[in-house]
């Protein structure tokens, strides 16, 4: 699967089958690229109305900004060096890289919360409405409530929600302006390298180790998703080798619907990174 040709159909009219056969090809940018090229577009029912134009990479030296660690979601500090060491790296190119730089008025762990309150509510169709209203009387009582990720959002009733949405709509708001300074910020994937599996129920109850401390099991998807509930683009590169032999990847991440400014600075980071290793025992 190397050309555009062999895969069936235009544009936005890819099958699950297809996006399976392109998905474990993505060990490179140029894969990436691909399978943007192949994916975007309009579904069937909005191909008649509409279509996806995705911009062009952001032209000139690239306005780095890095975010590699936060208080309220604390990052192995193996990651956190990887991430500077890249940062540094991509300086020396000639890019232009800002340690500091952040959203006027965001902060992670509210953005974390309004995350974690409309992703629990788009999963609240796993519980019966009996769960729902249990949990919601429980929510109003202040106890805990144990379940999946977001459990507490699938209480939300309509006007909460309408809140968090505003709330959203303000980050991105706040994103925008941000954007028109730099053009991509590097971040953590997640505090950890892979983790064993764990399928304990409730997730709530699961615990993740970081650098020898106990975190809640959901910071794994914390960084994704303090980027990912305003709609911005990442692309994952893989950058170093954690001393347990796991590997270390950040995500860049870019402005809304510039998926290409993404993927271009992540080329960099792969070109001063070395791009996809196979780790050591798992040719």
């Amino acid at each position: 699967m190397s050309a555009r040709g062999q895969i069936p159909g235009p544009p936005g009219t890819l099958t699950q089958a297809d996006i399976a056969v392109v998905g474990p090809l993505a060990r490179s940018v140029a894969d990436c690229e691909m399978a943007l090229d192949l994916m975007v577009g309009a579904d069937d029912w909005h191909a008649p109305a509409w279509s996806i134009s995705v911009p062009p990479a952001r032209p000139g030296i690239p306005r780095v900004a890095v975010w590699a660690d936060d208080p309220a979601c604390p990052v192995d500090p193996e990651i956190r060096i990887a991430i500077e060491s890249v940062a540094e790296q991509l300086a020396g190119l000639g890019c232009q890289v800002d340690e500091n730089a952040r959203p006027a008025g965001l902060d992670f762990a509210k953005a974390d919360a309004v995350f974690s309150q409309l992703l629990g509510s788009a999963l609240a169709g796993g519980y019966s409405l009996s769960e729902v209203e249990s949990m919601a009387e429980k929510v109003a009582r202040g106890e805990r409530v144990d379940g999946e990720l977001g459990v507490e959002g699938a209480t939300l009733r309509h006007r909460a929600w309408l809140s968090a949405n505003e709330r959203r709509l303000q980050m991105r708001a706040r994103w925008r302006e941000f954007f028109t300074r730099y053009d991509v910020v590097l971040a953590p994937i997640s505090p950890t390298v892979a983790i064993p599996h764990d399928h304990s129920f409730p997730m709530s109850q699961r615990w993740i180790d970081v650098a020898g401390t106990a975190r809640p099991y959901t910071d794994q998807m914390r960084w994704m998703g303090v980027f990912g509930v305003s709609y911005l683009p990442a692309t994952a590169v893989p950058i170093a080798i954690h001393s347990t032999g796991l590997p270390i990847g950040l995500q860049v991440v870019g402005p809304f619907a510039e998926d290409r400014t993404a993927l271009k600075v992540a080329a960099l980071v792969e070109q001063v990174a070395g791009g996809f290793k196979v780790p050591t025992g798992w040719a």
